[in-house]
């Protein structure tokens, strides 16, 4: 994808701040394969390589703000999405996979997320022109989102 935007960036956020040295290791290893340039976001506060690994924590929102394209990875596996809608009120492209269970009130909740299955992906990317950015059509009250989660839970 890199040969067709030269500016794109991939910025990766991992959920759980024990996986940051490992997913370090993998980003540096691939990063060299593709001859990218890769950074840890904890070393180097800017944006200027062509991978980045956010390893600080309560950086999300702002990476939200100022990203065109957003895949919420969780939802590929069947552990659980993560939340869409704090993608979708900066009008982000959203993608996700369909295991997004434990978020179905806010998923029904914005319009425009494709939902892909994992082998699709690369294929969505490379369509990433014909994705709209997301609206959050619905705001409900936060009461149902509490009842769904206890169900869950």
């Amino acid at each position: 994808m890199k040969q067709e935007e030269k500016e794109a960036k991939l910025i990766l956020v991992p959920r759980h701040p024990e996986r940051f040295d490992k997913i370090a290791i993998l980003i540096a290893s691939k990063s060299k394969q593709e001859g990218l340039s890769s950074q840890r976001y904890s070393e180097e506060k800017d944006l200027k390589a062509d991978i980045i690994l956010v390893d600080t924590l309560g950086e999300l929102l702002n990476f939200y703000a100022i990203s065109d394209l957003v895949i919420l990875g969780g939802a590929f596996s069947p552990i659980g999405g993560h939340n869409a809608g704090e993608p979708a009120q900066f009008g982000c492209k959203i993608i996700s996979g369909k295991h997004y269970f434990n978020q179905i009130d806010i998923f029904q909740a914005i319009e425009g997320i494709a939902i892909v299955e994992d082998f699709n992906l690369t294929r969505r990317l490379f369509q990433h022109g014909l994705l709209k950015p997301c609206k959050i059509k619905q705001r409900s009250d936060i009461s149902l989102i509490i009842q769904s989660l206890k169900q869950v839970t």
